[in-house]
């Protein structure tokens, strides 16, 4: 069901596990890095050592509702 998921929902890689929290959410909850294993999605790590290139900027798009009260 989990790999259906993913599927669906277009996941190509899922960040491994150990640089995110997972946890279950109870008791009889499947361990989410059992789950990540077993779903055969390529896991992306991240290398804490190599800097971060910044991100572009962004341009903000502002919805039409907005533009017509702002008017």
């Amino acid at each position: 069901m989990f790999r259906d998921y993913l599927e669906n929902a277009g996941v190509t890689q899922i960040l491994a596990p150990a640089h995110c929290s997972t946890d279950k959410l109870n008791n009889s909850s499947i361990d989410p890095a059992l789950l990540i294993q077993r779903s055969g999605t390529p896991v992306m790590h991240i290398n804490e050592n190599q800097p971060v290139k910044e991100l572009p900027k962004r341009k903000i798009i502002l919805e039409p509702e907005t533009l017509l009260a702002e008017a």
